[in-house]
C-alpha cells in the first residue's frame, strides 16, 4: 500500500482510498473528509488510512475510417466519437462487462484496443489511421493511486 506522504514506497499497514463519483470525478472534501472518518473507524490498530483524488490524463484520439457500403460517414463518425468517449470516460474506465460494478486497475491505454472500439461500430468497413495522443504506441496513465483518463477525450476523426 502507499502513503500520500511517500507515493514511490511500499508502506505496510498503510491504505489509500480514490473515491470518485459516478462521472468518475473526484468527490468533494466532505465526502472525502467524511469517508476518511468513516475508514478510520473501521481499521485495525497501527494500520493508516488515507483518501485521495486519482490522477487524471488527457487522452487525444484522431482517426480516419471508412464506412462500410451504404452507410451515412456522419451517422457512423457521430457513432464511433460516442463509443470512444464512453470507453474513455472516466466513469466506466476499468469497469468490466461482466460486473460494471468490478473494477479491474488499467494503467494504459492501448493503442490497439483503440482499433477495436472504433472497428467494432457498426458501419466501420476498417480504420484507415489513427494516432493516440499523436503516436501509434500505447499511452501510460501516470500518476499515483488510481489513474485514470481525464473526462471528455478529444477525439477527432472522419468517415469516408
Amino acid at each position: 500500500f502507499r502513503s500520500p506522504a511517500n507515493p514511490g514506497a511500499t508502506t505496510e499497514r498503510t491504505a489509500t482510498d480514490f473515491p470518485v463519483d459516478s462521472a468518475g470525478q473526484p468527490v468533494s472534501a466532505g465526502v472525502k473528509a467524511n469517508l476518511a472518518n468513516y475508514l478510520a473507524t473501521l481499521r485495525e490498530v497501527n494500520f493508516q488510512v488515507f483518501v485521495a483524488d486519482p490522477t487524471y490524463t488527457a487522452i487525444t484520439v484522431a482517426y480516419t475510417a471508412v464506412g462500410e457500403t451504404g452507410t451515412i460517414p456522419s451517422v457512423v463518425q457521430a457513432e464511433i466519437n460516442a463509443t470512444l468517449g464512453s470507453y474513455l470516460s472516466p466513469a466506466n474506465w476499468g469497469a468490466t462487462d461482466e460486473d460494471p460494478q468490478a473494477w479491474v486497475a488499467s494503467s494504459k491505454v492501448r493503442f490497439l484496443d483503440i482499433a477495436r472500439v472504433i472497428g467494432s461500430v457498426p458501419g466501420v468497413a476498417y480504420v484507415s489511421s489513427l494516432t493516440l495522443n499523436g503516436g501509434t504506441a500505447d499511452v501510460t496513465l501516470t500518476g499515483t493511486g488510481a489513474v485514470l483518463p481525464q473526462a471528455n477525450a478529444t477525439i477527432s476523426g472522419t468517415v469516408t
